[in-house]
């Protein structure tokens, strides 16, 4: 079907919603691609200037990476997955996609697993954010809807126990929602915030924040 909620006429999106599956393909120039994480610092107060200029800084001067297996990590958190849920298919290094108007924001579970109806999502314990869990669970849900699945999100307790997140729903969901596409606007306008850590950013010389 052309076009979807805040995607531009023209962008084609299949059935099975390659946005949430693996890489856009044929993503306008104008449509701004974001980190849930980063849209997360944001709405929290970050520079969305500096934020941006750390990380082409890093993602230029940083070596290609080489392939590598499965960390055991990774695998524990297969084993315990695969018995609470089996017969689901894993989604490979899946990317889930919340549209917004002219921008996308990406997040990824550590594990995602599809079928039975269901998209079901896995985040490891180390949780840095607790605002995290329930705004992936935002984006998990938006993927499900579009797959016409049901979503569930999972986060690992100590001792490898599967403990579920609480998708977020009705005034909620419209909160958070609403607070991250304040987070988006100010990335893809590239707003410059002056804050406390003003003095090691790369943007420092010519910025027009009074605390620089």
């Amino acid at each position: 079907m052309p076009g979807g909620p805040g995607l531009p006429w023209g962008w084609v999106v299949s059935p099975l919603d390659p946005l949430g599956l693996g890489a856009p393909r044929g993503v306008p120039p104008a449509v701004g691609l974001f980190s849930l994480s980063d849209v997360l610092l944001v709405a929290r107060g970050a520079c969305p200037a500096r934020l941006l200029a750390e990380r082409k800084r890093a993602s230029s001067s940083r070596p290609g990476k080489g392939r590598s297996g499965p960390s055991g990590d990774h695998a524990r958190l297969l084993q315990v997955a695969s018995r609470r849920f089996p017969g689901l298919r894993v989604a490979g290094k899946a990317y889930l996609e919340l549209p917004f108007p002219r921008a996308l924001v990406r997040a990824r579970p550590d594990l995602l697993l599809v079928g039975g109806g269901l998209a079901v999502g896995i985040k490891r314990a180390k949780v840095q954010d607790p605002e995290s869990l329930p705004a992936l669970g935002l984006v998990l849900a938006g993927f499900a809807r579009r797959n016409g699945l049901k979503p569930r999100l999972y986060w690992t307790a100590p001792g490898d126990t599967l403990r579920e997140v609480p998708i977020p729903r009705g005034p909620e969901a419209q909160a958070l929602r609403a607070r991250l596409a304040r987070g988006v606007a100010a990335l893809s306008e590239g707003r410059r915030v002056p804050g406390p850590s003003c003095g090691g950013c790369p943007l420092r010389h010519g910025c027009p924040a009074p605390a620089v």
